[in-house]
């Protein structure tokens, strides 16, 4: 399946959800070491084939120590953190910020990309080849894909038990952003 813009999920927990989102095109998959373990991140990333994985360490206070353990493509983290990361971590990095009409967009060294976590539109149009806009909800959808953003991020949820999760928030954006084939 196709999609209009790279779509980034975040919070995932389950193997359950990250193989509907790998189903539905989703090209990012994100993880936070505070709720999932590295046994059961190893265990969904061994099973999905598609998506590349990020680790989320930007709601911590330090960075985790076993975070080299956490095989990733990107870490979603605050700038502040940026210099306790350790040197063999060869992710992609992807800073967590929010953007203001004063904020500057402009990537620091060693940035792929810009997490907008909330944004004033005007910040998001002067400099958005490089920004992933935060959705929390379909109605944010159709003023964010008129823009030349690099993607956007939705947040994923708890399994309530094994193989019984609500995709509901999520199925919503992501038929708004099939495409045609």
């Amino acid at each position: 399946m196709q999609l209009k813009t790279n779509v980034w999920v975040n919070k995932i927990t389950s193997l359950s959800e990250a193989r509907y989102c790998a189903g539905m095109g989703v090209q990012f998959l994100g993880f936070q070491p505070t709720i999932v373990d590295l046994k059961t991140y190893q265990d969904i990333t061994g099973w999905v084939l598609g998506p590349a994985f990020f680790l989320d360490i930007s709601e911590g206070d330090k960075v985790p120590a076993n975070l080299g353990d956490y095989a990733s493509d990107y870490v979603l983290l605050r700038e502040d953190q940026i210099p306790q990361l350790p040197s063999f971590i060869d992710s992609k990095l992807l800073i967590k910020r929010v953007l203001t009409d004063q904020a500057s967009a402009e990537l620091p060294p060693d940035v792929e990309f810009i997490l907008a976590e909330s944004w004033a539109t005007e910040a998001l149009q002067t400099n958005a080849s490089n920004l992933i806009a935060t959705v929390t909800n379909s109605h944010q959808l159709a003023s964010l894909l008129s823009l030349p953003l690099a993607g956007i991020l939705l947040q994923g949820s708890t399994e309530d038990k094994p193989g019984l999760m609500e995709y509901d928030h999520l199925s919503e954006v992501l038929e708004m952003l099939e495409t045609e084939d």
